[in-house]
């Protein structure tokens, strides 16, 4: 990561860091989120800027799992359903989760970093409809409601993040992995640690509900 960026501080006022964080979105550079309610951090990155390269940076470290926040309306266009009907997810577990998908052009085999900000590209891009992508795919889908009151990994509060940017909305994630534990997930205190490594802003869920 080349781009060498200050360290957002909490105590920071909300507007503030949020003019910052919607530029770097904007130029799609991956931000992190922390939720300290939770203790959850995710690495954000917004679909239409998307690269090859900043997202091989997020599935590095983002444990490689890398789910796509999707408004529900874009998810009924490409005929993304629920993976299952509601009265068959295992209690406790999420419910937004639509199918997986792939991109078909420019795409080999889905895993790649290549394949998939091709595929986050082509979510977020109108001109791609039903027959645009092969189910299921590498690339996870949360379908988020315009009135949902929460969602799967915060991805109402980052597709609202991403809309604010002046973007569409669409936007990936994944959990980032602990610096000091490689077999554990990162916790809220450690999301600053890694922004300063890598020269990324921090931004928390709680901050951008207040937007």
């Amino acid at each position: 990561m080349a781009v060498l960026l200050e360290r957002a501080a909490p105590a920071q006022d909300s507007s503030h860091i949020a003019h910052e964080v919607f530029d770097d979105v904007r130029a799609g550079r991956p931000v992190v989120v922390s939720d300290v309610e939770s203790g959850r951090v995710v690495l954000a990155l917004a679909a239409e800027p998307a690269t090859t390269e900043e997202m091989a940076f997020v599935i590095r470290f983002g444990s490689g799992l890398v789910t796509v926040s999707l408004p529900a309306d874009r998810c009924r266009v490409l005929g993304l359903p629920p993976m299952l009907p509601a009265g068959e997810v295992t209690p406790g577990a999420p419910t937004d989760f639509a199918v997986s998908v792939d991109a078909v052009a420019g795409v080999g085999t889905g895993i790649s970093a290549a394949d998939r900000a091709c595929t986050l590209r082509a979510l977020a891009d109108d001109r791609f409809g039903h027959a645009d992508f092969t189910r299921p795919g590498h690339v996870l889908v949360v379908g988020v409601a315009a009135d949902a009151a929460a969602s799967y990994g915060c991805a109402r509060e980052l597709g609202e993040l991403a809309r604010r940017a002046g973007l569409s909305g669409v936007v990936s994630f994944a959990d980032l992995v602990s610096v000091r534990d490689e077999t554990q997930m990162a916790d809220a205190g450690e999301a600053f640690e890694f922004a300063a490594e890598h020269g990324l802003r921090v931004v928390s869920v709680q901050q951008i509900r207040e937007l």
